[in-house]
């Protein structure tokens, strides 16, 4: 393990005259990054509730927190053709003045909406800068562990992050919560900041170090072409559409099996919740640990392990058994999406890596908007338990699918970038 602050798992990846690699610098960044974007999203639903009292503000909240993501796509294409150290310090100082201004300002519902909205936003746009910096930031023979090690990121800055947030509301209220949030984001852009410069792959940016309009609509037609003609890239699309949605199913199943069959009720379904995000840390850190990975073993497995996990759910007996079944189905969603990470990874052109990456993380929405109209049908005509088991199958047999579309060239790529003129 490596012993100078960045993940053991990695390593080490110096610069001339640090005793810190550099991947170790952006994986600390994007994990309070991370934390920041899950500690401000916990505060500011749980503070406009509860100054409302509305469960349509609430809904506004949730709206603002989710809706702006739609634009990564946009997003990717711009950190394709930036270079993507600027982007994420500009984008982690952009976030801390809208906390700035959030805490200082009159807080009400209206400022707390549009403070949801920016810094949604500004996150949308720090994913594909981040994703596409990992190639360029670890060795090329730990690209693969690189991804695990990121998605341990998530995995920590969602498992704790909530929990934090949830802590200091408590603790101090509302501008406790800011607080953290405010240092989470400056600290990261010092991280970022002594990073090398991470220029895109075809230099093509304009002279002020960011991307022209031009290039950026190239980049996005190009990106959004490789994933629709790419089988690879279009089946991990598709099976992320198919898990989240039926995850979506699982969540409301898990609701009414824990209020009328386990009888824990709210609490029930929180213990439930938890025992799932420490197994995605769980599944994410022994991926990390691997010599040798596989991303369609990793996705194939990984899904294998989140079918099991929901039927054993609908089989437990009582709270124990259903947390430690939730628990065997976070392991496989942690270790499952690794393997999609690597996936995209190593079929889309490094040109487009962003605007591919930003168009995959749409995907997980269309599958929630999916299931959460689904879920409820579902659920009522077979109850929790037929529920669970009748989505399982489904788990499984979308893996398999993407296995059928990495058969011969598991990291062939299908599409080919060229240079945008310059205008």
């Amino acid at each position: 393990m490596a012993a100078d602050g960045g993940p053991g798992f990695i390593r080490r990846h110096q610069a001339r005259g640090s005793d810190l690699g550099d991947f170790g610098r952006f994986w600390s960044a994007r994990t309070l990054s991370i934390l920041g974007d899950q500690i401000a999203a916990v505060a500011m639903t749980a503070y406009s509730y509860e100054l409302s009292r509305s469960a349509a503000v609430t809904g506004m909240m949730v709206a603002a927190l989710t809706v702006p993501r739609l634009i990564s796509p946009f997003a990717g294409a711009v950190a394709d053709r930036s270079e993507a150290r600027a982007v994420m310090l500009r984008l982690d100082l952009a976030q801390a003045a809208v906390v700035a201004v959030i805490a200082l300002v009159d807080r009400s519902v209206p400022v707390l909406l549009a403070g949801a909205t920016v810094l949604t936003l500004l996150a949308a746009f720090h994913l594909p800068a981040g994703r596409r910096s990992i190639a360029l930031l670890a060795p090329a023979e730990q690209t693969g562990r690189a991804y695990a090690a990121i998605g341990v990121s998530w995995n920590l800055g969602w498992a704790a992050g909530p929990a934090l947030g949830s802590g200091l509301l408590a603790l101090g209220g509302f501008r406790w919560a800011l607080g953290a949030d405010l240092v989470s984001f400056l600290i990261s852009a010092l991280l970022v900041r002594r990073l090398p410069a991470l220029p895109p792959a075809d230099s093509a940016m304009g002279e002020s170090g960011t991307a022209g309009l031009a290039q950026v609509a190239h980049s996005l037609r190009v990106g959004l072409g490789c994933l629709v003609r790419t089988p690879q890239l279009r089946a991990v699309a598709l099976n992320l559409v198919c898990v989240v949605g039926l995850g979506s199913i699982d969540t409301v199943a898990l609701i009414t099996l824990t209020a009328r069959t386990l009888g824990s009720g709210q609490a029930g379904y929180a213990l439930l919740a938890s025992a799932a995000g420490v197994g995605m840390l769980c599944g994410s850190l022994v991926v990390a640990g691997l010599r040798e990975l596989d991303a369609a073993a990793l996705l194939v497995g990984g899904q294998a392990c989140v079918a099991a996990g929901l039927a054993a759910t609908g089989a437990a007996p009582d709270q124990l058994a259903a947390m430690a079944a939730q628990a065997l189905m976070g392991i496989g969603n942690g270790v499952e999406n690794v393997g999609s990470d690597i996936i995209t990874q190593q079929a889309a052109p490094q040109e487009v890596i962003g605007t591919v990456s930003g168009a995959m993380s749409v995907a997980p929405y269309l599958g929630y908007l999916i299931g959460s109209v689904t879920a409820p049908l579902l659920v009522g005509a077979l109850g929790p338990r037929g529920a669970l088991f009748a989505i399982a199958p489904g788990v499984l047999l979308a893996a398999l699918g993407v296995r059928i579309a990495l058969r011969g060239k598991p990291s062939g790529r299908r599409c080919n970038f060229h240079r945008a003129p310059r205008r």
